[in-house]
Protein backbone atom coordinates (compact mmCIF):
# COMPACT_ATOMS: atom_id res chain seq x y z
CA UNK A 1 0.00 0.00 0.00
CA UNK A 2 1.67 3.43 -0.99
CA UNK A 3 2.23 6.20 1.40
CA UNK A 4 -0.65 8.45 -0.52
CA UNK A 5 -3.36 5.45 -0.03
CA UNK A 6 -2.21 5.06 3.43
CA UNK A 7 -2.63 8.97 4.53
CA UNK A 8 -5.93 9.26 2.21
CA UNK A 9 -7.47 6.52 4.21
CA UNK A 10 -6.05 7.90 7.95
CA UNK A 11 -7.89 11.11 6.75
CA UNK A 12 -10.77 9.20 5.93
CA UNK A 13 -10.77 7.63 9.34
CA UNK A 14 -9.87 10.63 11.36
CA UNK A 15 -12.96 12.21 9.36
CA UNK A 16 -15.16 9.48 10.33
CA UNK A 17 -13.98 9.97 13.64
CA UNK A 18 -14.67 13.77 13.67
CA UNK A 19 -17.81 13.29 12.11
CA UNK A 20 -19.35 10.88 14.76
CA UNK A 21 -17.86 13.05 17.78
CA UNK A 22 -19.50 16.20 16.06
CA UNK A 23 -23.04 14.90 15.22
CA UNK A 24 -22.91 13.43 19.06
CA UNK A 25 -21.66 16.59 21.29
CA UNK A 26 -23.80 19.83 21.05
CA UNK A 27 -23.68 22.86 23.14
CA UNK A 28 -26.43 22.93 25.24
CA UNK A 29 -27.39 26.08 27.75
CA UNK A 30 -29.79 26.38 30.16
CA UNK A 31 -31.09 29.32 32.41
CA UNK A 32 -31.34 28.13 36.19
CA UNK A 33 -32.68 30.68 38.59
CA UNK A 34 -29.63 32.78 40.40
CA UNK A 35 -30.23 31.58 43.93
CA UNK A 36 -27.81 34.69 45.18
CA UNK A 37 -29.03 37.66 43.42
CA UNK A 38 -32.75 38.46 44.88
CA UNK A 39 -34.03 40.18 42.07
CA UNK A 40 -34.78 37.30 39.83
CA UNK A 41 -32.07 37.11 37.89
CA UNK A 42 -30.91 33.88 35.91
CA UNK A 43 -27.41 32.23 35.00
CA UNK A 44 -26.80 30.34 31.59
CA UNK A 45 -25.26 27.11 32.77
CA UNK A 46 -23.60 24.78 30.02
CA UNK A 47 -24.33 21.08 30.11
CA UNK A 48 -22.72 19.96 27.43
CA UNK A 49 -20.52 21.61 24.72
CA UNK A 50 -18.89 20.88 21.33
CA UNK A 51 -16.37 18.71 20.64
CA UNK A 52 -13.31 19.79 21.56
CA UNK A 53 -11.67 19.89 18.36
CA UNK A 54 -14.62 22.02 17.07
CA UNK A 55 -13.94 24.54 19.82
CA UNK A 56 -10.68 24.80 18.71
CA UNK A 57 -11.41 24.90 14.90
CA UNK A 58 -13.83 27.44 15.27
CA UNK A 59 -11.26 29.58 17.00
CA UNK A 60 -9.01 29.52 14.23
CA UNK A 61 -11.42 31.94 12.29
CA UNK A 62 -12.74 34.30 14.25
CA UNK A 63 -14.71 37.25 12.44
CA UNK A 64 -12.96 39.47 15.15
CA UNK A 65 -15.63 41.21 16.28
CA UNK A 66 -17.19 39.91 19.79
CA UNK A 67 -20.97 39.52 20.71
CA UNK A 68 -21.25 39.10 24.58
CA UNK A 69 -18.45 37.02 25.98
CA UNK A 70 -18.08 34.86 23.24
CA UNK A 71 -16.22 35.69 19.42
CA UNK A 72 -18.15 35.31 16.38
CA UNK A 73 -16.94 32.88 13.83
CA UNK A 74 -17.07 32.01 10.35
CA UNK A 75 -17.23 28.45 11.11
CA UNK A 76 -20.80 26.63 10.51
CA UNK A 77 -21.45 23.33 12.05
CA UNK A 78 -23.62 22.13 8.65
CA UNK A 79 -20.99 23.16 6.81
CA UNK A 80 -18.81 21.81 8.76
CA UNK A 81 -20.86 18.29 8.69
CA UNK A 82 -20.90 18.18 5.00
CA UNK A 83 -17.33 18.74 4.59
CA UNK A 84 -16.18 16.20 7.01
CA UNK A 85 -18.56 14.18 4.52
CA UNK A 86 -16.65 15.32 1.35
CA UNK A 87 -13.48 13.93 3.35
CA UNK A 88 -14.93 10.91 3.75
CA UNK A 89 -15.64 9.99 0.32
CA UNK A 90 -12.36 11.51 -1.19
CA UNK A 91 -13.58 14.88 -2.48
CA UNK A 92 -11.81 18.18 -1.71
CA UNK A 93 -13.58 20.81 -3.15
CA UNK A 94 -14.43 23.30 -1.08
CA UNK A 95 -12.77 25.52 1.49
CA UNK A 96 -13.88 24.01 4.39
CA UNK A 97 -12.65 20.74 3.40
CA UNK A 98 -9.19 22.57 2.83
CA UNK A 99 -9.51 24.34 6.22
CA UNK A 100 -10.30 20.90 7.70
CA UNK A 101 -7.47 18.91 6.02
CA UNK A 102 -4.94 22.07 7.18
CA UNK A 103 -7.12 21.65 10.52
CA UNK A 104 -6.78 17.87 10.38
CA UNK A 105 -2.38 18.24 9.94
CA UNK A 106 -1.56 20.55 13.11
CA UNK A 107 -4.18 20.27 15.68
CA UNK A 108 -1.92 18.01 18.55
CA UNK A 109 -5.40 16.62 19.95
CA UNK A 110 -5.84 14.36 16.76
CA UNK A 111 -3.44 11.70 17.68
CA UNK A 112 -4.94 11.79 21.32
CA UNK A 113 -8.64 11.99 20.25
CA UNK A 114 -8.55 9.25 17.43
CA UNK A 115 -7.04 5.92 18.68
CA UNK A 116 -3.77 5.66 16.82
CA UNK A 117 -4.51 7.77 13.68
CA UNK A 118 -1.17 10.02 13.48
CA UNK A 119 -1.94 12.50 10.60
CA UNK A 120 0.55 12.52 7.99
CA UNK A 121 3.46 14.64 7.60
CA UNK A 122 2.25 16.56 4.38
CA UNK A 123 -1.26 16.96 3.26
CA UNK A 124 -2.18 14.89 -0.28
CA UNK A 125 -5.60 15.94 -2.03
CA UNK A 126 -7.52 13.89 -1.73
Amino acid sequence: MSTLILCRNKYKKIAKAMLQELESNRLEVVLIPDCYDMTLNSRRVVISQNAAWYREFCSLYERGRRSGRKSDTLIKRENTVKALKKIINGVNDSVYTERLLDFMETYDGLDLLFNGFPVCPSRVAI
